[in-house]
């Protein structure tokens, strides 16, 4: 078999995702060629696929929401959108609060836990952009609270407001 022993960290090396697209910057694009917006797009797509999986009333609901948030929680991860993380885990962890039980919530969280470390130990260039990029960043913006342009763009909106509010 062509898969068998094929690890995802392989597929990063040769420099090409599972369906042809180069990799740029370490980051996978999927079906999306060269927009990376594939983790905003799973992270949206994400409740929707939940829902439907309560209204169905499927035989193994909860075993097809596990798989469910922990193939997303794959895909979101490796392509290494900021944004799109953090709000993958707000609406994670959203879910959690909403789970009627004690033992799903733990399990649930434990599972999530290990996948995040293996997923971070596979692949710690993704760890290296979320937080240390970052705060680098963040540290770099010298006394903004955005960037630059940022920030200039919102005091142009806060004067354009002032002028004519009406």
């Amino acid at each position: 078999m062509f898969f068998k022993g094929f690890i995802f960290r392989d597929i990063l090396k040769m420099g090409i995702n599972i369906l042809g697209y180069p990799i740029k910057e370490g980051r996978i694009s999927s079906f999306f060629g060269d927009k990376l917006v594939m983790g905003s797009y799973v992270y949206r797509t994400l409740p929707i696929l939940i829902a439907i999986s309560y209204l169905e009333n499927f035989k193994r609901g909860n075993f097809l929401r596990f798989f469910l948030i922990c193939m997303a929680t794959c895909l979101v991860f490796f392509s290494g959108e900021r944004t799109s993380l953090f709000y993958f885990i707000m609406t994670v962890l959203l879910y959690l609060i909403l789970l009627p039980s004690k033992k799903q919530f733990l399990l649930f969280i434990g599972a999530l836990t290990i996948l995040f470390s293996l997923l971070s130990f596979s692949k710690p260039s993704t760890i290296d952009r979320v937080f240390k990029h970052t705060l680098y960043q963040f540290n770099e913006n010298k006394g903004y609270w955005f960037s630059e342009r940022h920030e200039m763009h919102f005091i142009t909106a806060y004067r354009m407001f002032s002028d004519n509010k009406f």
